[in-house]
């Protein structure tokens, strides 16, 4: 998450603080007295919210709806899920490359925001109570107790028991929100050990056991398809060399060195193969995003590749329904394909036309992440399924990472 640069108007910013700041370094003094400095002085030593460059607060300005919606978007997310929004029209208000577009379009898409009964966004009108709670509710995905309200009662009155509500704006679902009022309604809700989440986000996803030992991408691919279609993975493999992803090529020696294929250009070897820590046993490999991606977008042709990212892209992704392709470094050779025991070091090959030698992590394995339980900021449990036994595993955020980072969180989002 980033750090926007504060300009005139300044925005909240929801960002975790790296350490707490003082109450005496506050830059501004004209929320003293006011009757939301608690809350104001605590956003601020959570380095949650700033000031104006002219050293006030304004806690009784007024603020429009694209400038709460770049709070929440900054807040909750991380840049990477909605930089790429930045170009897209999706309200006929709301045209490319404004400052707001990838907040608002992002949001749009992620059912944080709808427009109204004219298709517009508004983005320069002041925001009310009830768009307010909504954006919070939906952006934070806390659970709703009634979600067949009507709007004005939908996000309110949960609000209204939980004790979010001030109670200047008690029946005021229209009022025009102040910054100071902003910050006490989030303060309440950070503060509220009792708030519930969403339930489970789960695609349903149907379970395979891989067919061959170096198959794993292929079977992957299959339980994300699944979906939508329904494929053997003998189909997928087919496809895949018939796209000229698939040469079957042996390993080979050329002036003392072993010669093999560049897994981001081709599946290397024979799905059929060992895989081996002895160089002259590896005789199956598989292949890296590239390939992969190509194969998956002859079924579905939105998919994407992803590289570098943070567990909230992936969050992200399950939350609009797409099922996730991972590669991990994990051991599944050792009739568990759990955890805590990773794979036992790299291999190493030459690829024609470059001098210094590949090297590629062992049981280098493709899991498929179908969803999760908690927020997507903070999710307790991935929802996962290996294809190496064809069955289906909760891991903690702590154990995704030990298996992804070896790869960088890097891997294909199935996008129909």
């Amino acid at each position: 998450m980033k750090k926007s640069i504060l300009v005139a108007w300044c925005f909240f910013l929801f960002i975790p603080s790296v350490y707490a700041q003082t109450i005496e370094e506050i830059p501004f003094d004209d929320h003293e007295g006011h009757l939301y400095r608690e809350a104001i002085e605590y956003l601020f030593e959570q380095d949650i919210v700033q000031g104006y460059e002219d050293g006030t607060f304004k806690p009784d300005k007024t603020i429009n709806r694209a400038e709460f919606l770049k709070i929440i978007v900054e807040a909750e997310f991380d840049v990477n899920e909605y930089r790429g929004y930045a170009y897209e029209g999706c309200f006929p208000d709301v045209s490319a490359a404004q400052w707001y577009t990838a907040y608002v379009c992002f949001a749009q898409e992620r059912g944080i925001v709808q427009g109204y009964e004219d298709g517009m966004f508004k983005p320069s009108q002041e925001i009310n109570l009830s768009e307010s709670l909504k954006m919070m509710y939906e952006s934070m995905h806390i659970a709703l107790e009634n979600p067949d309200l009507i709007f004005k009662f939908k996000y309110y009155s949960p609000a209204m028991r939980a004790g979010y509500i001030p109670d200047e704006l008690v029946g005021e679902y229209g009022a025009v929100m102040t910054r100071g009022q902003i910050a006490e309604i989030m303060y309440r809700i950070i503060n509220d050990p009792d708030k519930e989440y969403e339930e489970d986000v789960r695609l349903g996803l149907t379970s395979f056991m891989q067919e061959y030992d170096a198959s794993c991408g292929t079977a992957a691919l299959r339980i994300a398809l699944s979906q939508n279609i329904e494929l053997s993975e003998q189909e997928i493999i087919d496809t895949m060399e018939s796209l000229g992803l698939y040469p079957n090529n042996e390993l080979y020696e050329k002036e003392g060195k072993v010669i093999w294929d560049d897994p981001q250009e081709v599946f290397v070897g024979d799905v059929d193969g060992l895989v081996s820590l002895s160089v002259d046993k590896l005789k199956g490999y598989g292949f890296l995003e590239k390939p992969l991606l190509a194969l998956a977008r002859r079924w579905a042709p939105q998919s994407e590749s992803f590289s570098g990212v943070s567990h909230g892209y992936i969050t992200a992704q399950l939350d609009r329904g797409y099922p996730v392709i991972v590669f991990a470094d994990v051991n599944a050779r050792n009739g568990t394909v759990i955890l805590t025991e990773p794979g036992p070091g790299t291999v190493s090959w030459y690829i024609v036309g470059k001098d210094e030698p590949y090297t590629a992590n062992m049981y280098k394995h493709n899991l498929v992440i179908e969803g999760y339980t908690g927020t997507a900021q903070q999710p307790e449990l991935f929802h996962v399924i290996d294809p190496f036994y064809g069955t289906k595993l909760d891991m903690t955020l702590n154990e995704l990472d030990s298996v992804l980072q070896a790869y960088s969180y890097t891997g294909v989002v199935i996008k129909f």
